[in-house]
This record gives structure tokens, C-alpha cells and sequence, in this order.
């Protein structure tokens, strides 16, 4: 079972299990990888009958796209860290600016806390 940060469950009869990926779905019905993540991306292409089956099999087994992995994938995570002082007041009203404009914008906001040692250091990342 998988564990740690990430991990995806779902309810099963016997209590939490993880959730399938889409290998498992395609070893699940003997088609490659790359048809499962056509079908469950909607994109045109697979006859209507494996289509059919695909999807089937991702509800049997409780398929739920896992948003984090395909940002993984696709290499950008839309996060934006910061490093911050705590005491600093100003800063404070910086980061709750920072939330609602990431958000607007589909980013999500990775804080970190920082010693008062030099400048206050702000990168984005993807």
C-alpha cells in the first residue's frame, strides 16, 4: 500500500486501498499504457469499443486522475515558493497578496520560513 505524502486512497471492501494508475489499467486489460491515457483524456482516436472497455475498467477499479502526477509529468508543478521572515508585518501582507494573485492564476504557494540573515530571497519555480 502506498504511503507518505501523495499517496492516493480510495474506499475498497476491506478499508483503504490505493488508488489505480493508468499502467494498471492497461495491464488490467492487456492494452499499452499510452491507450489508456488517450481514452481518459478524451482525445479522439481509439475505436469506440476500446474506449468502451478503458472506461469500464478505470470505474470498476476507481480510476481518478491525479492532478499532481500530470503536472509532474509535463514537468511544471504551477507552484511559486517563497522564503520569508516572520517577523517581518510587511511581509506578511506581501504573502496573503501572493495567495490570492497565485490562485487567480492557477498557481499554488509553497512557503517557507526564513532567519533575518541577508536579503529575504523570492524565486519562482515552473
Amino acid at each position: 500500500m502506498a504511503t507518505g505524502v501523495g499517496a492516493r486512497k480510495r474506499r475498497t471492501g476491506r478499508g483503504m486501498g490505493r488508488l489505480p494508475t493508468m499502467k494498471e489499467i492497461a495491464d488490467h486489460l492487456g492494452v499499452s499504457r499510452q491507450l489508456v491515457s488517450l481514452v481518459l483524456r478524451g482525445v479522439p482516436g481509439p475505436s469506440e469499443e476500446s474506449r468502451q472497455r478503458i472506461l469500464a475498467a478505470a470505474d470498476e477499479l476507481g480510476y481518478r486522475p491525479n492532478a499532481s502526477a500530470r503536472l509532474l509529468r509535463q514537468n511544471r508543478t504551477r507552484l511559486i515558493g517563497a522564503l520569508f521572515w516572520m517577523r517581518n508585518p510587511f511581509q506578511v501582507l506581501v504573502i496573503e497578496r501572493l495567495f490570492v494573485r497565485a490562485a487567480e492564476r492557477g498557481f499554488g504557494l509553497v512557503l517557507g520560513r526564513r532567519r533575518p540573515i541577508g536579503r529575504p530571497t523570492w524565486w519562482l519555480r515552473n
